[in-house]
This record gives structure tokens, C-alpha cells and sequence, in this order.
């Protein structure tokens, strides 16, 4: 029986059950730097309240929400660029991504990385690209302490009008055009 729910993302921001001897479960916070409201934030709930979601995706520490208006918003993690907010800030609630136009039909979240589809068939793409999951050229990317990045969505003009889905896994990108050609791009070390 489900008596309670918690919104959460990321490594370590939900509190894990230990069961003991006990068939009580207890709430072990890892972190006990962090306050129980910021790890438990009913914001989370509050700024999706009136809010019609269509898609949510999950990285390793950020997630993603499609809107049914076709707006795209991230929360979690944002050290690594994945949030697409154009710098590396951590938010605790939905953040609506400004340079993405008001006409996404889909995305998906990698580990560190994100992308998504306009209604158009445009694929953009944002965060991690350490081992290329990005499918661009280094030399467009910026790079920081861990390798390379983009930190607000970028628009992969090779496939403009072409991309009808998409799906990323933990450092790879695979990307179906309207033909039914697969792309692959990413850590391809074991096919």
C-alpha cells in the first residue's frame, strides 16, 4: 500500500528506507548537511501544479519536463551543464528553458546530457559531450575542468526537419530521421 509519494532527482537527494529488525522502515538521510525541506521540496509539486506534463525524463542527477504547450523545464544538477540554463547552477524546482522554442514535441534524458525534438523535426541537444553523446564538433563546444560541453541547447543543423525520434543512454545518443536511418553518437566502446 502507497501511503506517501516524494518527488525528487538526482544522486543522494531522496531519502533511502533501511529496514532493520524491524517492519518499520526509517528514513536515513545521507547528507546530513543538507535541511530535510530542500531534499523533500514540495516546490517541486507547487510549480508543476498548474501544469500539464506531457514527458518527464530522468538523468543520473537532473530531470527533464515536456509541457503539453510544447515548453521544456529542468531541474537537479546543474554542475555539469545538463540543465541547458546556459551555466552550470543547480535548481531545486522546475526552470523553464528560454532559448528552446515553444514548439517541442518530445526529449530524453542521458546520465549528464539532454535533447530534444521541435515539432518541425529539429533535434537540439545540451550538456555533457565528453565522449561526443553531443554529435558535435568539439571545436563548437566549450570545455571546462571535465572535458567538453554545451551548456545551452544547440540546434544540430545537419538533421534540420529530419529527426522523428530520439533516445540517450547513460553517454550515447541515437537518433532516427523521417527516412528510418539510425545515427549513433557517443562512447561506442562495446557497439
Amino acid at each position: 500500500e502507497l501511503v506517501h509519494a516524494i518527488a525528487s532527482c538526482g544522486y543522494l537527494s531522496s531519502p533511502q528506507l533501511n529496514y532493520g529488525t524491524q517492519t518499520i522502515a526509517e528514513i536515513d538521510i545521507k547528507d546530513k548537511s543538507l535541511p530535510l525541506n530542500a531534499i523533500l521540496s514540495p516546490e517541486i509539486l507547487t510549480s508543476l501544479t498548474n501544469t500539464s506534463v506531457s514527458i518527464i525524463s530522468c538523468g543520473f542527477e537532473h530531470c527533464t519536463v515536456l509541457t503539453k504547450s510544447g515548453t521544456v523545464a529542468t531541474w537537479g544538477y546543474g554542475g555539469s551543464g545538463c540543465l541547458g540554463q546556459g551555466n552550470y547552477i543547480s535548481y531545486t524546482c522546475p526552470k523553464l528553458i528560454k532559448s528552446l522554442p515553444p514548439d517541442i514535441v518530445h526529449i530524453d534524458s542521458g546520465a549528464y546530457h539532454t535533447a530534444a525534438i521541435s515539432a518541425t523535426g529539429d533535434l537540439y541537444v545540451w550538456g555533457r559531450s565528453d565522449v561526443n553523446q553531443l554529435g558535435i564538433n568539439r571545436a563548437k563546444l566549450d570545455s571546462d575542468s571535465k572535458g567538453y560541453v554545451s551548456l545551452k541547447p544547440s540546434l544540430i543543423s545537419k538533421m534540420q526537419g529530419d529527426v522523428r525520434r530520439i533516445a540517450l543512454g547513460e553517454a550515447h545518443t541515437l537518433v532516427l530521421d523521417k527516412d528510418g536511418i539510425l545515427y549513433a553518437a557517443g562512447w561506442g566502446q562495446h557497439g
